[in-house]
């Protein structure tokens, strides 16, 4: 008992620190445009406009300031030059999208914007309505209209229902065959027990999973997941003592202890180590 708190305090401190200490470490909010319908043979630049004039390390041009991008000079000039009529600035920051159809801003990106496209060979910008980030990593599908471009979002909520349900499964079955391997719990009501302590807790933190990477991203989940896991740790021993008193099953409030420490122990270690093999569901 005495070695499962010198853990968890552990763990609890491990969590604490992280945060401050790198800031500015780990990846970073997003925007990422699929643009359709470019041809790959004429020439598109594109942007994000925002509603601020700065933006992370990106700031509009103050009139002063050299050019040092990797694209020509005259396509960056282009865009300095652009009047937009509601007054969303260039930040200097533009991608040539025409070869793979693609916008990605990768490092504080605008969180009110909107898409400029600028075809050089024929001088013609194409702007977009106002648009904003909606999650930590913000998808978009952007299609070309008669004099303009419309953007959709497109994250694949799919993909992350699809997670947190496979996690919920593994994760259930997981701590059953432990129960009942382990720990000699064969009988029906408290495997029972088991399943529907494990099936409460892992939906509250597979959907508290979910919904931290989706606004705050992957990076600051560690120091909070294990917070989590924590929390659910203490919850299920107590929770597991007070369902085998009811179902009859003789099993030291120790015992309780060792079985949530056990399952969740395992099923981190092996939820992480096939992180690696399934990234995203894991």
């Amino acid at each position: 008992m005495k070695r499962i708190l010198t853990l968890a305090v552990t763990l609890l401190f491990a969590a604490l620190l992280p945060t401050a200490a790198f800031a500015d470490m780990g990846p970073k909010p997003s925007v990422r445009i699929s643009i359709e319908g470019l041809d790959p043979y004429t020439a598109c630049y594109g942007t994000l406009l925002s509603e601020k004039p700065s933006t992370g390390p990106a700031t509009a041009y103050d009139g002063t300031n050299q050019y040092l991008g990797m694209n020509d000079e005259a396509i960056w000039r282009a865009f300095v030059d652009y009047s937009d009529p509601d007054g969303y600035y260039f930040l200097q920051e533009l991608w040539q999208c025409n070869t793979d159809g693609k916008l990605w801003w990768g490092y504080y990106p605008p969180e009110d914007f909107k898409l400029l496209l600028y075809f050089p060979d024929t001088g013609e910008f194409v702007s977009s309505g106002k648009y904003s980030a909606y999650a930590f990593s913000s998808y978009f599908d952007a299609e070309l209209t008669d004099g303009g471009v419309t953007l959709r979002r497109s994250y694949d909520y799919g993909y992350a229902a699809l997670g947190f349900f496979v996690r919920c499964v593994f994760t259930i079955a997981l701590e059953i065959a432990i129960a009942y391997f382990l720990f000699k719990l064969r009988s029906k009501r408290p495997l029972t027990a088991v399943a529907l302590i494990n099936t409460v807790t892992q939906a509250a933190l597979n959907l508290a999973v979910n919904i931290i990477v989706y606004l705050k991203g992957s990076f600051l989940l560690v120091p909070r997941f294990l917070l989590m896991e924590l929390a659910v740790f203490v919850a299920e021993a107590v929770l597991y003592d007070m369902a085998f008193r009811r179902a009859g099953a003789q099993l030291p409030m120790r015992r309780c202890w060792a079985l949530s420490a056990v399952g969740n122990a395992a099923s981190y270690a092996l939820g992480l180590a096939l992180a690696y093999v399934i990234p995203g569901v894991f």
